[in-house]
């Protein structure tokens, strides 16, 4: 028997010391016959999804934020300058070249709030999407694990049953022994898709909750 954690940062499953758990272990994951095998596809991704949708939610409002902050700027400072155009009984060239200039300025800033604030809301929508698809996926899995988890009480008790009759019987056959095997067999495997459902209920879980509120 070994001691197994999920890693999180890399989205596995590894083997572990627990008297050292600062070692990373190795990384494994169950194959289809429900046992563990070594893997080395690990540190390919850089977050989950909730996080990933996160930052990009995050850089949108920054680039949007910053935009407007730009527009307010520039706009305060077109409106200093009419002042001082309307005060000057001649104004230069250059005081109309600044005009122009932050003009300019005004005009790219609202562009780009135009372009972020499409950014936001479209990034928005897609995180709506993931929760939306997250949690049918996460509704789904908890189901099949309700239904294994029923599954294995029910494998258990046919065990018991069985154990039963053969410790009461002075000459179990050959029959009820195999039955016996097979039902643990069966046990087992149950067992390992069980825990294999628990896993991704928990990932799903996790990025539902990585996922930003908008």
């Amino acid at each position: 028997m070994y001691a197994i954690r999920f890693d999180r940062d890399h989205q596995t499953e590894r083997v572990y010391q627990p008297d050292n758990p600062a070692r990373p272990g190795i990384p494994v994951r169950l194959n289809g016959e429900g046992r563990y095998v070594r893997h080395n596809e690990v540190g390919l991704k850089g977050g989950s999804p909730g996080q990933e949708l996160a930052r990009k939610l995050q850089t949108a409002q920054q680039k949007l934020d910053s935009a407007r902050i730009g527009k307010n700027y520039a706009q305060g400072e077109l409106t200093a300058l009419a002042e001082e155009i309307r005060r000057s009984a001649n104004p230069d060239a250059g005081l109309r070249q600044r005009q122009q200039t932050f003009q300019r300025a005004l005009d790219d800033a609202r562009m780009t709030i135009a372009i972020e604030e499409g950014h936001v809301e479209a990034t928005r929508r897609e995180v709506q999407l993931a929760r939306n698809s997250m949690q049918a996926q996460l509704a789904d899995k908890q189901r099949h694990r309700e239904d294994g988890r029923q599954l294995e009480q029910t494998t258990r008790c046919e065990i018991d049953a069985l154990q039963t009759a053969i410790n009461a019987s002075d000459h179990p056959s050959a029959t009820m022994r195999n039955d016996l095997h097979r039902l643990q067999d069966d046990l087992r495997r149950i067992q390992n898709a069980n825990h294999a459902l628990d896993q991704i209920v928990l990932n799903l879980d996790r990025d539902l909750r990585d996922l930003p509120h908008c």
